[in-house]
């Protein structure tokens, strides 16, 4: 005769409404654990692993996969403990029949397979992963020589190889397919496999930790869905070993749907939680997330991190720069360009630190670049400028890259100018410099910039008039 809560978990079921069967087997479980006066009152009570596997499918097919895992992990944990405690109990006894007690239940391995294909359906080959790196666990310290448990360890094995091996990297699947291989099989737990099977182990722990990027880049990937973020940060945030390139994927995914707060979270809570060191990889994605989500709390994050602020490569320094400049913080952008070392005093910084400060000397050297650049200083320039007030430190931020290119450096200067509204300098400029640009690949982006590009909008007409009639006699 079914129990009640067979009974109400199967009403459940039928109207859909996992939540309350969910309820209803906590609530067993928990009495389960409180009430143990008498035997009959416990027997009655107790919550059986079909009782497990039952809820685990009504879980699976209401699309649950979490929950459904939280049930199968639950149950695998108590299911151990129990026959830890049986073997314990019963060694003082007869040793002759620990073997006996050492017995699997065939439902938990149902259980864990309705599991993974839920996990397994929504996409998080991880989880997936990860029921089978458990199963593979029980089965290498177990003798399963049941035919239940053998038909089930059969269709464990079929159902990973089916539905989730060939969603993992390529590189991978051998070692996954031993694995799997071993499910399949029936071997024996004697001295001299107990190596293998801990070496076996070992190698499907690194699996899982492999395999969390490999997750988080198919939902990079894949179509953009509304949840997608949270999925990537539930994997994140459950991923036993993250790393820089977890951090850079899930920046991409959180900007790619605007999650500002989020992102922020991932920064200034999660990575130094982990010690997880940024590179230059981390420091370009966190500025282009920024861009994306037009972000100032992220630029600032960037900034005002030591750790961070070293690793600020030209890649990363432009959308930066071009995210204080949409947002109108040009003192921030400048205050920032001020502090980078000055290029000038390169060789007696490499003379007397070359010996002591060599990771101080190559963060310098990096930062140097930055104001050799051109094109990101012309980006500086430009921020400074939205200041009208501070035309000539704009000029100034391009003074250490313009001789890379001059005459490509007049042009961003008149840029500059014409972003400040300052048409005197902008002028000046024009007709000081005329012998470095008149001849060279941009003499006509400079005229357009001078003469068309609605120039009616910051130069006077009279101004305008006579640069376009010296515009056309020089043509």
């Amino acid at each position: 005769m079914r129990d009640a809560l067979t009974l109400f978990l199967e009403v459940s079921a039928a109207r859909g409404a996992w939540e309350a069967a969910l309820a209803a087997f906590h609530t067993a479980a928990s009495t389960t654990n409180i009430i143990s006066t008498t035997i009959a009152r416990r027997e009655s009570l107790i919550v059986t692993s079909a009782h497990t596997l039952l809820l685990t499918r009504i879980l699976a097919q209401a699309g649950q996969w979490q929950e459904a895992t939280r049930i199968v992990n639950t149950f695998n944990t108590s299911n151990t403990s129990n026959m830890n405690n049986n073997n314990n109990n019963n060694n003082n006894n007869n040793n002759n029949n620990s073997g006996e007690e050492k017995k699997m239940d065939w439902r938990y391995l149902s259980a864990s397979r309705v599991a993974m294909m839920a996990a397994a359906d929504a996409g998080c080959w991880i989880q997936a992963c990860q029921h089978l790196q458990e199963v593979h666990k029980s089965l290498l310290r177990n003798n399963c020589r049941e035919l239940n448990v053998q038909t089930e360890r059969n269709l464990f094995a079929n159902t990973f190889e089916s539905n989730v091996l060939s969603h993992l990297p390529e590189a991978q699947r051998e070692l996954w397919l031993t694995a799997v291989h071993h499910i399949r099989c029936d071997e024996k737990n004697d001295n001299k496999e107990n190596n293998n099977n801990n070496k076996q182990e070992e190698q499907v722990e690194g699996m899982i930790s492999i395999t969390n990027n490999e997750e988080l880049l198919h939902i990079q990937y894949k179509p953009k869905e509304r949840y997608s973020w949270l999925q990537a940060l539930q994997i994140l945030t459950t991923m036993p070993n993250p790393n820089a390139i977890s951090i850079h994927i899930v920046m991409e995914i959180l900007s790619r749907q605007g999650r500002r707060r989020e992102a922020l979270r991932v920064l200034t809570e999660f990575m130094p939680s982990h010690a997880i060191s940024p590179t230059i990889t981390t420091v370009k994605r966190i500025a282009e997330a920024a861009n994306t989500m037009r972000s100032l709390d992220l630029c600032k994050v960037l900034l005002q991190t030591l750790t961070l602020r070293e690793q600020i490569t030209v890649d990363a320094a432009i959308p930066l720069v071009l995210t204080l400049q949409r947002l109108g913080e040009w003192k921030c952008c400048l205050e920032w360009w001020n502090s980078l070392p000055n290029p000038t005093n390169k060789k007696n910084n490499n003379n007397n630190n070359n010996n002591n400060n060599n990771n101080n000397s190559n963060n310098n050297n990096n930062l140097e670049r930055l104001r050799n650049h051109l094109k990101l200083s012309s980006y500086v320039a430009v921020c400074v400028a939205r200041n009208s007030q501070c035309w000539a430190e704009a000029l100034a931020i391009m003074q250490d890259a313009k001789v890379n290119n001059p005459p490509l450096a007049v042009l961003y200067a008149l840029r500059a100018m014409r972003v400040a509204g300052n048409w005197e300098i902008a002028v000046y400029l024009f007709q000081q410099e005329r012998n470095v640009w008149e001849n060279s690949q941009v003499s006509l982006q400079i005229w357009e910039v001078m003469t068309r590009q609605n120039a009616e909008s910051w130069i006077p007409l009279t101004v305008l008039h006579s640069l376009r009639t010296s515009s056309g006699k020089n043509k």
